[in-house]
């Protein structure tokens, strides 16, 4: 048993198969990244922390699209729409901790548009723009 307790050179090969298998997951190496500075609009929202993200992995992975808004001050349960060059693509509810995420893969059922770059992005509660972004 003491013996099993040392410090072996295999542990680190176990390690290393261990990692490989968790991470083998979705994606794998980013060929492009996108990301829009998202902007507040409306005053009330300048404290609100953004990220809005979009990777393209090598071919014949599916893409990801990460949107996330913080600290909103908008009730839990509100819906807010999230817009590409003025189309609608998502509805998205403010949760308890008053933050919206739509974190989604291409392969997945949600449907959301293909970024190439330059493409402008809206988030709009109420028929008022909130925020605005282009991925760059």
């Amino acid at each position: 048993m003491d013996n099993l307790l040392e410090f072996h050179w295999w542990y680190i090969l176990i390690a290393v198969i261990i990692f490989a298998i968790v991470k083998r997951g979705k994606g794998g190496v980013v060929t492009k990244r996108y990301e829009a500075k998202l902007v507040a609009v409306e005053p009330s929202f300048q404290g609100c922390k953004t990220e809005a993200t979009y990777a393209v992995f090598k071919e014949g992975r599916p893409d990801h699209i990460n949107i996330e808004i913080d600290n909103l001050p908008i009730a839990a349960g509100e819906e807010v729409e999230l817009l590409m060059d003025g189309q609608r693509f998502a509805r998205v509810k403010v949760n308890r901790r008053s933050s919206i995420d739509f974190d989604h893969w291409s392969d997945e059922t949600t449907s959301f548009p293909v970024v190439s770059g330059g493409e402008d992005l809206c988030v709009r509660f109420q028929g008022s723009d909130l925020f605005k972004g282009t991925f760059s």
